[in-house]
């Protein structure tokens, strides 16, 4: 319940300005005729604010998700009574740059006083965001006075949507034996793993009875456990290139081509890393992330849907870790502990590359010798500027300085495969090959 302070609205500061008008002529024109002019004024305001007034609302919504992902639609439906009648109650949301809101359903009842409405809200970009008020507008006996209350929605996870991809890397030392590397259920594995004794609490499923009858006492097989991928997915957040500033949240009603045309280098590494991890996790693999540039952060390798939402809370704050510029400590890997990057895990980086100190970060995990592949963000070239006759000639000394990066990574074992606007992520990461080695060459 929120109290309602009135004021006077426009309407009412319109009626005083024509009574007052219309003293005026009458006194400078001395035509006290004149002051009839100023009668159905003055009486319309006064019985606008001698009428009965409610002094509370009540504002009542239905539950608010407190965590979604971008595109997902949100209804809320709010319900504003304020105990009596007025001349308009109405319902509305405050403006936020974050959400596109569609009105599916609204009903008033002046002579009751409430006011009902339905709201669809539709995040248009992953991060903590604050959801928009609910606002409820009054207006008393001939709208004479105005009053505003307001409810707060409070706050929201909005996580990455990514396009869609396939698990298709694994690290080289794991076994591909059976010709899959995941096992989607808990259980004993399927390749053989040796025969012993037979133990109470064994599954009678598994005893060997040719080597029981040979041996002469019960024997059972064992199995080997099937091994599941540990992916780190690397996230350079030293370089983000792109408008700062958020345009107005996108609607349903724009088109896929649109939407990717607002994303920043770090809108597009998140929503990349968000769909390997999706596609990993639900293969009953292991995921873990680091977010490194400015202040470091991670999370071991797990599993499971609770994780992934572990995983998108570690990189919900990448976009405001920014980079030290000062310090080549910033985000080195090294500092980060054994269980963020356990050994033989697959290290999948999103970066453009731009930042020498992201290359080395690469370069280094290399040369401790684990398995490391690039998807290369860079979709765009640096702007001309400068001579003409000069442009032509730095982008193509720019384009091969980027060949040569990528060359010398290739060398050093590191495959890099740039990522496009046009370009799908599972394109991308299939071009890859399916096992990366771990060994250094």
């Amino acid at each position: 319940m929120s109290e309602l302070t009135w004021r006077p609205a426009p309407v009412a500061n319109g009626l005083a300005t024509l009574a007052v008008l219309a003293g005026l002529a009458a006194l400078l024109l001395a035509r006290p005729n004149l002051l009839l002019l100023a009668a159905p004024p003055v009486g319309v305001l006064a019985a606008g604010l001698a009428a009965r007034r409610p002094g509370t609302v009540t504002l009542r919504t239905t539950e608010c998700p407190r965590r979604c992902f971008e595109g997902d639609a949100l209804e809320i439906t709010v319900t504003a009574d304020a105990g009596g009648p007025v001349d308009e109650i109405a319902l509305r949301l405050d403006h936020a740059p974050a959400f596109g809101v569609d009105v599916t359903a609204y009903v008033e009842d002046h002579a009751a006083g409430t006011a009902r409405a339905t709201f669809v809200l539709r995040p248009g970009y992953w991060g903590r965001h604050r959801l928009p008020r609910v606002v409820v507008d009054c207006r008393s006996r001939y709208r004479v006075a105005r009053a505003l209350a307001a409810l707060s929605l409070g706050d929201i996870s909005v996580y990455p949507a990514g396009p869609p991809v396939r698990p298709r890397l694994v690290p080289l030392d794991l076994p591909r034996r059976l010709g899959d590397h995941v096992a989607r259920a808990a259980g004993s594995g399927m390749e053989f793993a040796g025969i012993r004794p037979y133990l109470p609490g064994d599954r009678a499923r598994d005893v060997n009875w040719k080597a029981s009858g040979l041996r002469g006492r019960l024997h059972v097989t064992t199995r080997a456990d099937q091994r599941q991928a540990e992916i780190v997915l690397a996230l350079d957040a030293y370089t983000d290139l792109g408008d700062p500033d958020r345009p107005p949240a996108p609607t349903h009603r724009q088109s896929k081509d649109e939407l990717r045309s607002r994303q920043t280098l770090l809108d597009r590494a998140v929503r990349g890393a968000a769909a390997v991890a999706t596609a990993y996790l639900r293969g009953a693999d292991r995921v873990g992330i680091v977010v490194f540039g400015g202040e470091l952060r991670w999370l071991a390798p797990g599993q499971g849907e609770h994780h992934f939402y572990r995983l998108a809370e570690a990189v919900m704050d990448a976009r405001s870790l920014g980079a030290d510029l000062g310090s080549d400590l910033a985000g080195d890997l090294r500092r980060a502990p054994r269980s963020a990057l356990p050994p033989g895990a697959l290290v999948i980086v999103f970066s453009p590359l731009l930042d020498d100190r992201a290359v080395r970060t690469v370069q280094d995990l290399r040369r401790r010798g684990t398995p490391v592949v690039v998807v290369d963000t860079l979709d765009r070239e640096p702007p001309g500027g400068g001579r003409e006759e000069y442009l032509e000639l730095s982008l193509r000394l720019w384009r091969l300085d980027r060949r040569a990066l990528r060359a010398g990574l290739a060398d050093l074992g590191v495959p890099v495969v740039p990522w496009t606007p046009e370009d799908s992520l599972d394109v991308v990461v299939g071009s890859f090959g399916h096992r990366i080695s771990g060994r250094h060459s």
